[in-house]
């Protein structure tokens, strides 16, 4: 469902809406269907830049924040850095996996800088 065409009709994300139908053939109209519901939702919108910061001297925290949830609760997430090669992305699991509950409800993943000096992302 396209929810900008559809607020001028009073259609708003987040918002779960009663759907039913009924058909006709040459005879006439059926009874109405079961209602069933449908969230009015789409994907978030894009995320804004984290913030990076150096952390006690010996680490990187990264802080990571939600974008309009696009009506419908953000449960996860996925962070990236990009490696030494400056062209391709990767994850770095042990302390900034935001699928992990814990991280993503924190939206702060603290990494060690000597993490980053290794081979991936060659600091």
């Amino acid at each position: 469902m396209l929810l900008k065409a559809t607020r001028s009709l009073g259609i708003y994300p987040g918002l779960y809406y009663r759907v039913r139908y009924r058909v006709k053939n040459a005879i006439g109209w059926s009874d109405f269907s079961d209602i069933t519901y449908i969230l009015s939702a789409r994907r978030p919108d894009t995320p804004v830049p984290p913030t990076i910061t150096l952390w006690q001297g010996v680490n990187i925290r990264v802080v990571f924040y939600l974008p309009f949830n696009g009506g419908s609760e953000i449960t996860k997430g996925f962070v990236e850095l990009k490696g030494h090669d400056g062209v391709t992305y990767e994850t770095e699991p042990q302390n900034c996996d935001a699928t992990i509950d814990s991280i993503f409800d924190s939206r702060v993943c603290i990494i060690p800088l000597t993490i980053l000096r290794g081979p991936v992302w060659n600091l």
